[in-house]
């Protein structure tokens, strides 16, 4: 579906526009969400960034520009950062970027400095970046799970939950790919420890199976990527 981006934004330009104001009409053609980074040939000082929905972000650099995912991605390049807000669209050249909103307005938004650093991108002694985040799994677990277990008290924190866990009569989950993984696992320990039925399912699947809930059930959706 993104490549229909690049034929809007060529059908304007075949219609006379410059790059800026081509890819300015496109986009406000544009529903849903997508981060987008636009290039045109022969123009190599000019890179036109659009956001709705997933992140994105500017590294202002010495004599360069670039645009990232969020800090972690631009790390290795710059840790002076701005973050675009849904409808921005910015136009990014090797020295400056200007930002505009979808009517065409210019915004400010804040500059600033992140912490993230290019070690939170490397892959240390490992092969990828697969196997590095699998032999990280333990630490992240032990960071998560210190939000909600004093270690040294041995006790676990009060959870700021819209309902009663010990009310709950049965929990369906909902998620995809490696968070199905975690909903797989968690459904063997509420089960196991909490004594508590769970069913899980495939979030595609899960809209087309009218699952009878009552009001003594949870549903629990978890996102893999933390977009969706």
């Amino acid at each position: 579906d993104t490549e229909v981006v690049a034929h809007l934004v060529a059908r304007e330009l075949a219609r006379g526009l410059k790059p800026v104001e081509a890819a300015h009409q496109a986009l406000k053609r544009l529903e849903g969400a997508f981060a987008l980074a636009i290039m045109f040939k022969g123009d190599e000082d000019l890179i036109v960034g659009a956001r709705n929905g997933p992140p994105l972000a500017v590294g202002h650099g010495d004599g360069e520009m670039f645009l990232g995912s969020d800090a972690i991605a631009l790390a290795p390049f710059t840790n002076s950062i701005t973050y675009l807000e849904d409808g921005d669209w910015a136009v990014v050249r090797r020295n400056e970027v200007a930002i505009f909103d979808m009517e065409g307005n210019k915004v400010d938004r804040k500059r600033q400095q992140s912490l993230s650093t290019s070690f939170m991108v490397d892959k240390g002694n490992r092969r990828h970046f697969m196997e590095k985040e699998i032999h990280e799994q333990p630490e992240v677990i032990s960071h998560t799970l210190a939000h909600y277990v004093d270690f040294v008290g041995g006790v676990s924190k009060p959870l700021d939950l819209p309902f009663d866990f010990a009310k709950i009569d049965r929990l369906a989950i909902s998620a995809c790919g490696t968070a199905y993984l975690a909903g797989l696992i968690s459904k063997y320990w509420f089960e196991r420890y909490a004594r508590l039925p769970v069913d899980i399912d495939v979030a595609s699947e899960f809209r087309y199976r009218e699952m009878p809930l009552s009001k003594t059930d949870a549903a629990f959706f978890i996102s893999q990527s933390g977009e969706t």
